[in-house]
């Protein structure tokens, strides 16, 4: 009788252990489900805070991303049309991310070029380091023909003409629209800006690049 009393008790407590476990599995499970239906766009929820997915994420589907959610620029693209539309979709991962001086990842947040130049190396695409070194390098395009994933560099213009960059931006928009781009302001972090609408911006551009 002892024996068998003995028995059940550590039957009980590994079944008891065995319903503890599956309780945890279930949760994790269903966190994890939320998490995916969260940032599903077909579901209708869309990520609040884009620098939150992991730095090594590629959208590998459809994504349309509101105009509230990219300062008013409608974003709808797939990341199977090429590597100008897959730099644009890696770099909307980083919307919202911190400015820092010098700074060349997300965990620490990215000044202009680190911006440009962190995106650019995830696609084989190294880039020089400062904004003015990035200026040197590919070719000029026209400003009405700047396509997704050309850079964009700002600054200020001499007399004589000549050029003196400080700032370096990602181009989301298409030719012959208005130009916008993705970039790392000082004072906002990761943001979308449609030139038109900003005096500042508009009047500092100097020229656009194919650096691809």
């Amino acid at each position: 009788m002892i024996n068998t009393a003995i028995s059940f008790n550590k039957s009980f407590k590994h079944t008891g252990r065995f319903f503890v476990l599956t309780f945890v599995v279930l949760q994790i499970c269903t966190s994890a489900e939320a998490q995916l239906l969260q940032s599903n766009p077909s579901s209708g929820n869309y990520p609040q805070k884009f620098s939150d997915l992991t730095e090594n994420k590629i959208l590998t589907q459809p994504w349309i991303w509101t105009k509230s959610q990219t300062n008013g620029v409608e974003i709808v693209e797939s990341a199977k049309t090429g590597l100008r539309t897959k730099i644009l979709n890696y770099s909307l991962n980083f919307l919202g991310t911190r400015y820092r001086s010098s700074g060349k990842s997300p965990k620490i947040g990215f000044d202009c070029s680190g911006f440009t130049g962190f995106v650019f190396k995830k696609f084989g695409c190294y880039l020089k380091s400062s904004s003015t070194g990035q200026a040197t390098e590919g070719k000029k395009v026209p400003i009405t023909k700047a396509k997704t994933g050309d850079l964009a560099f700002f600054g200020r213009k001499t007399r004589k003409g000549k050029c003196y960059v400080n700032h370096a931006a990602i181009v989301i928009s298409k030719p012959g629209e208005p130009l916008a781009i993705i970039h790392s302001a000082s004072n906002k972090g990761i943001i979308i800006t449609k030139i038109e609408e900003s005096r500042y911006w508009k009047k500092s551009l100097l020229f656009v690049k194919n650096v691809l």
